[in-house]
């Protein structure tokens, strides 16, 4: 089941009746994907206008005023939660058709892993002497990329990390042959490296 956005969870009493109104008027709105809703939303709208009375009593009023208006508040989150299940299982999960309804839900966390390796690196010449552009496919699970270059025929590498599928590195000498390379980093390592790159620097 997806989930929720954590907004939900902390949501006054007021804010969570305009939820529930927007819920309920989307709800009516698709009857034919949502035949038979549980709870039923005519009963949803009931419980709701209880809170609404409870929330103007509960303004000005009594200890046990508000204690009502929390209980019922309680009451219709459970029924909008039971009412959530209901959509879920009547689109099979579909976030699209979910968020039609009126629920806004939270991303789906993946699992950490490591990121697949780069498959192709490309380089070109952006028109300034000492610089290379190098752009790639973004990488699922990727948090940042790192880029190796080193000179031809030396084996350090100098490293950069970039956030996007591109890169500017600059500084570079003029007229040598530069090897480079890209790993993507995710949040359980790193993938291992593309395949290397030579090209001479204008």
């Amino acid at each position: 089941m997806r989930k929720l956005l954590r907004d939900f969870w902390t949501m006054t009493a007021k804010k969570l009746v305009i939820f529930g109104q927007n819920v309920e008027g989307k709800m009516s709105a698709e009857s034919g994907i949502y035949s038979a809703p549980t709870p039923p939303i005519s009963s949803l709208t009931a419980k709701r206008l209880q809170l609404e009375a409870a929330i103007v009593a509960a303004e000005k009023g009594s200890l046990v005023q508000r204690q009502d208006r929390d209980t019922l508040k309680l009451e219709y989150k459970q029924m909008l939660l039971q009412l959530m299940d209901y959509v879920g299982m009547a689109v099979s999960n579909d976030a699209e058709l979910m968020e039609r309804s009126g629920y806004t839900l939270s991303k789906i966390r993946v699992k950490p892993g490591v990121p697949e390796v780069i498959a192709e690196v490309v380089v070109s010449h952006p028109g300034y002497s000492g610089e290379i552009s190098l752009s790639w496919p973004r990488s699922q699970g990727a948090i940042s990329y790192t880029v190796q270059y080193r000179e031809d025929g030396v084996s350090y590498w100098s490293a950069s990390t970039f956030t996007k599928g591109k890169a500017t590195v600059s500084f570079l000498e003029p007229h040598k042959k530069y090897i480079f390379r890209v790993a993507a980093v995710g949040s359980a390592g790193q993938s291992p490296w593309s395949v290397e790159v030579p090209v001479f620097v204008l």
